[in-house]
């Protein structure tokens, strides 16, 4: 058992690492995945996606264990960038 909780706490830190974050905020992640679907979600700014390349950056996949992925329809959304281009050219 002490093992692996060893083995996690070794993996957020890896995580944390990777992605330049503490430790403790890997830890809330990795417990909470849908409050952080949902922050990073509700912090895109789709007014600032102007171009089919500028959406492809965008992070938009989650996904959570046992239940599977969540993502925002792509092909609606480079839908609506394409009809926005046209009204406002």
């Amino acid at each position: 058992m002490q093992r692996d909780e060893k083995e996690i706490k070794d993996l957020i830190h890896r995580i944390g690492l990777k992605h330049n974050l503490p430790d403790n905020v890997v830890k809330q992640i990795v417990e909470s995945p849908f409050l952080f679907a949902k922050e990073v979600t509700i912090n895109i700014d789709f007014k600032e996606i102007k171009t089919l390349e500028d959406l492809e950056k965008t992070k938009t996949n989650f996904y959570f264990l046992r239940l599977g992925k969540l993502h925002i329809p792509l092909l609606k959304t480079k839908l609506d960038i394409i009809k926005r281009k046209w009204t406002i050219s």
